[in-house]
């Protein structure tokens, strides 16, 4: 499903979009086979097999799918063989593998593997929200975010977002909730599981917790919530981070419609969920 983990961003100035020229980018950087020594590449794919477009837009707001393609070889299989190879050069030489030569010889077996190492297909999602100017990015990885924003970037020729903020720290008001200091944002709830960390690093897990003493004498110690279990309605439950991230989101909607096919039923979806999302994030703000 769609929106199942979220890294917001908002536009820094207005931001516009022309289908046409939109259409035309992507095809220009649409995912390919990858080169025997490619380890990696990206590219923007159709975001449902049946559809005819690069994008889907509703409303203002577009929903993009970016692929990651890269080859994996396992570890394990590199070790072995660099193993194999040392004891070969150090019995036939009489001296030991240095650093340097092991780290050469790694990369050549990596080298030697590539052209025939499985490929794994991991697709983002990311939603253009223009009447809201912010954009979306269905994961909650830091890397992946990273990849997606430049990869659209690099796309469009100027992606001008900057991280969405609240406007007091996340980590503070979130120590406030389960500290009992403050009220939740109407229509929130806690579900009662969080993370704490002091500043040197030391965290706490909750599972169940009950809002008591025993919170608030950690939070008197330096603790901060740094995760925190939610619930929005009844219509989602969710992970709030304290860098604003929204983590392994549980969507719970009726959704009554009968659809022609799985495309019409993904435009449905993506309506709701991206109005939802959206919903949730300025809340929370």
């Amino acid at each position: 499903m769609l929106f199942t983990n979220v890294t917001p961003y908002r536009f820094s100035k207005e931001f516009r979009v022309d289908d046409t020229e939109l259409e035309m980018k992507l095809g220009e950087s649409m995912v390919r086979e990858m080169g025997d020594h490619e380890s990696y590449i990206f590219g923007w794919d159709k975001y449902n097999k049946l559809a005819e477009s690069l994008f889907l837009e509703i409303g203002g707001c577009y929903l993009l799918k970016l692929v990651k393609l890269e080859k994996v070889i396992p570890n394990s299989a590199i070790n072995k063989e660099l193993a194999d190879r040392i004891d070969v050069i150090e019995s036939e030489n009489s001296y030991k593998v240095g650093r340097k030569q092991k780290q050469e010889l790694k990369d050549q077996i990596f080298m030697e593997r590539l052209p025939t190492a499985m490929v794994v297909e991991k697709p983002v999602y990311i939603c253009i929200d223009v009447p809201n100017q912010t954009l979306i990015v269905n994961t909650s990885s830091a890397n992946s975010s990273d990849d997606a924003t430049s990869y659209l970037r690099k796309t469009l020729g100027s992606l001008p977002i900057v991280p969405m903020v609240s406007e007091s720290s996340p980590a503070l008001r979130m120590t406030s909730w389960i500290s009992g200091n403050e009220k939740l944002p109407e229509n929130f709830q806690i579900l009662n599981t969080a993370k704490l960390r002091n500043s040197e690093g030391v965290s706490v897990s909750f599972t169940d917790f009950v809002i008591d003493d025993y919170i608030a004498d950690l939070v008197g110690q330096g603790m901060e919530c740094k995760e925190l279990r939610m619930s929005f309605k009844e219509e989602a439950t969710f992970t709030l981070t304290s860098d604003l991230k929204i983590k392994t989101i549980k969507w719970d909607f009726d959704d009554d419609n009968e659809y022609d096919d799985a495309l019409d039923a993904m435009h449905s979806t993506f309506y709701i969920l991206s109005h939802k999302v959206n919903n949730i994030i300025s809340k929370l703000m």
